[in-house]
């Protein structure tokens, strides 16, 4: 990690390829600045679908991730990527779907599915 920390698991919160920071002139959030002030600053971003053309509009979700950590440079991908929390991609409204799919499957696979022998060593 050049700069920051990694992302809180349940949290709004990314960590950034250096390439990113770089290229987007992206930096660290920071909680004594309002949330208007980090996004003038580059330090909050949100997600679309795609890459829209430069005539198209974007499909721009509503959720806002905060820039908590920067990479060294590898020169590898990771410095084009942004990390975030798997779990947050799914508490967008429209990805809901997902997070009730991934519940119902645990539930499938922790119920006991073996029928229970009569044996008295079992």
């Amino acid at each position: 990690m050049r700069r920051g920390r990694a992302f809180a698991p349940r949290k709004f919160e990314a960590v950034i390829g250096s390439e990113v920071a770089e290229r987007e002139h992206m930096h660290l959030y920071d909680a004594a600045l309002s949330e208007a002030e980090n996004t003038a600053r580059h330090a909050v971003f949100q997600a679309t679908h795609g890459m829209p053309g430069p005539n198209d509009v974007p499909d721009v979700h509503k959720p806002k991730w905060h820039v908590v950590g920067i990479l060294q440079p590898t020169h590898t991908a990771n410095d084009r990527v942004l990390f975030i929390p798997f779990i947050s991609l799914y508490a967008i409204e429209e990805h809901s779907y997902g997070m009730i799919a991934q519940a119902m499957m645990r539930r499938v696979t922790t119920r006991r599915t073996f029928p229970r022998r009569n044996c008295r060593r079992c």
